[in-house]
């Protein structure tokens, strides 16, 4: 259910007058407003397995990575969310893990659901903020968006209900903000009984006096912490001198009734060692230790607070400092290339934890005018950076293919780790990729790693956007799996860079010609320039990208060819637009989405641009390009002018080859053709020839969805699988099918055939409730491997989506 309130800052959960520890955990967004992730008791983080990140006085040890959700970022068009999995990768050698075990998401619970039992609806929400009941069965959000607390079931977690249940003495501390400009910062703190989940109503309501941020109880149970940020005009013009200087709020809780609750003297921040804006303190974000020292970041003045929460005194502040960066990506122009340097770049840290009570380890999101793309562990008896992790973590958040390359220039601070949350019965700690959406756990000291009984994780993402395939969410993870679901596929570093393989939207896929059948190819799509092929080691867990290949026009092969003899109306695909597809270097900006392994090289399927007759025109051709085992293009076919002339959006989807013809997929209908072309293109006499293919009637409760064809491959005797596909996700998800079709023998199949259909898998299940998510929607490559069929998904470089890449084996060819 949802209650209303108001526009909401933060939320805790109170039991019998208390509140478990760290009931509300950390920001997961891509935007202004703030995401988090609740950890039930604190304590529910993931093992997974060990790499060395070098030495430091804390041996720390990097433990896993793992995905979580994504929300859009401000370059976006529609703010959105996607799920995607909290599962370890192990990053090393494929060593057993001495934890043994791993979080698995176990489901995920879609906020509109809560409106709509089956999520028919366009009305946005955003689960912002969320916290998990001490007893670990109800999880519950803030929706900033519709005003309103959600409660979801999770006392099974596979099985998350949007009904409430029957609690005893609980209470939710809810942050309320009601200003309206940051002149005038204000907000309240809401004390709602949710005894009843049904009927839950505010039994407290105290004026903060100022913009809350978030709110924090105390290991003790005995105090809340409230974050009065009182934030102003981000126009990077600092210092501000606001009426109201934020401040701290600290609230005796440890009264059973809240009427009881006494709000102690509010500690002031300026004025103090250490910060910038010495007027302007802006604090953001706090993290209370064992000894009740709150930990309190002030983000855009480079500095952390200590404050000594028993007796309302700040003790200690220091200077967060600035790092010198190398090999880091600064440019967004649709290429990974961390070659570059940033030297003096301010932390400007964000979330912070107590790792034990003297060290606490910060993510350096930046704000103002900094952002290291880290994470530090300060000494706080002194302010000692004990460790950096320097762009490391962002490499290897390269190597997941989560790096998206629009967060690349300075202002926009690359994977922007945000938040940061300490397990001390694990001994682990976990930082959080704002932009990358990964989770990466490091064993830290100060604890073991014994698991007393079942934990849960429960994760809030932000807004949604229906008309973008994306709803907004919870995601449940359970403990216990032995077997680490996530990732599917990373890469390994290049040995002439020192860097990890960059890498994303992977857009097809294809069976080597012949030779040892260990690998697997791949392309990427438009997403990015410089197009690449990529070499998958399939026998590797998680599989491993251990080669990219620039495609090169070396040759001048694309560059000759000849556009004019397509130049009549309506086709527009002009000599400039074809310069648009070529670099300096000769590298070639291709729209790759099909690619087939032959004897000495491959085939490339581009899809086109534009519609013959647009305002535009075609801007570019649909093409298949040959390259050789060097990635040089040796050879260009493009379609019949008269199938040019027809040419809409949607073109070539997949490539395969049988004996002497290669078959190319169209995604959708052109020029108002009732069913969609398979094109047999035969290389000894160069012709062409085609068969329909009758799509599925978009089955989808969302009107306005299409059904399109993304991959064909052969699996031998003139008989193909191909991919069937809607263009819709999460809970709007309908068709995700694999269709197998005889085609016979190519060289008699009569130009024209409409061909059959039978249905081979229906695979919606593998991108959604097999992996406890909310559905995927691009299932873009398939291949016949050792008689195993291979699928991949495409994560659109990680840009506006979840970035969450599956390679699955679906498993032996069924005849």
């Amino acid at each position: 259910m949802l209650m209303k309130v108001a526009s909401l800052a933060g939320i805790a959960i109170c039991t019998s007058g208390f509140s478990p520890r760290s009931a509300i955990a950390h920001f997961l967004s891509n935007t202004p407003k703030q995401g988090r992730v609740g950890v039930r008791g604190g304590k529910h983080v993931p093992g997974g397995a060990r790499r060395a990140m070098g030495e430091d006085s804390l041996n720390l040890e990097l433990e896993s990575f793992s995905l979580m959700y994504v929300v859009a970022g401000d370059d976006a068009p529609d703010s959105q969310v996607a799920t995607s999995a909290l599962d370890q990768a192990d990053v090393g050698a494929n060593k057993a893990t001495k934890r043994g075990k791993f979080f698995t998401r176990a489901a995920t619970f879609p906020v509109c659901k809560l409106l709509n039992a089956t999520c028919n609806n366009s009305t946005s929400t955003n689960a912002e903020i969320v916290t998990v009941t001490e007893d670990g069965s109800t999880a519950v959000f803030t929706d900033s968006l519709t005003n309103a607390i959600g409660f979801v079931d999770i006392s099974i977690p596979s099985d998350p209900q949007g009904l409430g249940v029957a609690l005893k003495e609980k209470f939710a501390l809810v942050c309320v903000e009601t200003g309206t400009a940051p002149s005038t910062p204000s907000g309240y703190l809401a004390v709602i009984n949710i005894t009843d989940l049904n009927n839950p109503n505010q039994v407290k309501q105290v004026d903060l006096g100022g913009q809350p941020d978030s709110i924090f109880v105390s290991p003790d149970k005995k105090y809340a912490v409230a974050v009065i940020e009182n934030r102003r005009t981000e126009d990077g013009t600092y210092p501000q001198n606001p009426t109201i200087p934020g401040f701290i709020a600290i609230f005796d809780i440890s009264e059973t009734n809240p009427d009881n609750w006494v709000r102690r003297p509010d500690v002031t921040l300026t004025n103090l060692p250490g910060l910038r804006f010495e007027y302007d303190p802006e604090p953001e974000y706090a993290s209370i230790s064992d000894d009740n020292i709150a930990a309190v970041t002030l983000q855009e003045n480079n500095a952390v607070v200590f404050i000594n929460i028993t007796e309302g005194k700040v003790i200690q502040s220091i200077h967060a400092g600035a790092v010198n960066l190398k090999n880091v990506d600064l440019k967004d122009d649709k290429t990974i290339d961390q070659i570059e340097t940033q030297d003096l770049r301010r932390r400007e840290p964000d979330g912070v934890a107590w790792i034990g009570t003297r060290y606490i380890i910060s993510a350096n999101e930046g704000d103002l005018d900094g952002g290291s793309r880290g994470f530090t562990i300060f000494d706080s008896a002194n302010g000692n950076v004990i460790y950096e992790s320097n762009m490391s973590a962002e490499h290897l958040i390269t190597s997941f293919g989560h790096y998206n390359d629009k967060r690349s220039p300075p202002n926009r601070k690359g994977v922007e780790f945000e938040s940061v949350v300490y397990a001390s019965d694990l001994g682990l700690a976990f930082v959080l990729s704002e932009r990358s959406n990964i989770i990466m756990v490091f064993v830290a000291p100060e604890g073991g790693y014994y698991v007393k009984k079942t934990r849960v994780l429960v994760v809030a993402c932000e807004e949604d956007s229906r008309n973008n395939a994306r709803r907004s969410g919870i995601a449940v993870y359970t403990y216990g799996s032995n077997v680490p679901a996530y990732p599917t596929i990373q890469s390994v570093q290049d040995k002439a860079t020192g860097v990890y393989i960059p890498w994303g939207a992977l857009s097809g896929l294809s069976a080597p010609h012949s030779g040892p059948k260990k690998v697997l190819y791949s392309v990427d799509d438009s997403v990015f320039k410089r197009s690449k092929i990529f070499t998958i080691d399939i026998t590797k867990t998680p599989s491993e990208i251990t080669k990219s290949l620039y495609i090169k026009d070396t040759d001048n092969v694309l560059a000759n060819f000849n556009t004019t003899d397509t130049a009549s109306s309506p086709i527009v695909f002009t000599t400039a637009d074809l310069a648009l597809l070529i670099n300096s270097d000769k590298t070639v900006n291709l729209d790759q989405e099909g690619i087939v392994a032959v004897e000495d090289g491959f085939w490339i399927a581009h899809e086109g641009a534009g519609a013959a007759g647009g305002t535009n025109g075609v801007t570019s051709l649909n093409l298949l390009i040959k390259v050789d085992m060097a990635g040089i293009i040796k050879d260009i076919v493009s379609l019949p002018n008269g199938v040019n002339q027809i040419q809409t959006a949607n073109g070539f989807e997949g490539v395969t080859k049988e004996g002497n013809y290669l078959i190319v997929a169209f995604q959708r209908e052109w020029g108002g053709e009732a069913r969609v072309r398979l094109g047999l293109y035969n290389l000894i006499n160069r012709t062409w020839k085609f068969v329909f293919y009758q799509l599925d009637t978009p089955e989808s409760q969302f009107v306005g969805g299409w059904v399109g064809l993304s991959e064909i491959t052969n699996i031998g005797r003139g008989i193909f699988l191909v991919v069937e596909r809607d263009n819709r996700a999460g809970p709007d998800a309908a068709i995700k099918r694999i269709y197998k079709i005889s085609l016979g023998e190519l060289d008699t199949i009569v130009d024209g055939t409409n061909v059959t259909k039978t249905l081979y898998q229906d695979i919606l299940p593998d991108v959604s409730t097999k992996i406890g998510g909310l559905a995927l929607e691009k299932i873009e490559g398939m291949a016949l491997l050792n008689g195993d069929v291979w699928v991949c998904t495409d994560n659109d470089g990680t840009d506006g989506t979840s970035g969450e890449s599956r390679l699955i084996n679906l498993g032996k060819l069924r005849k």
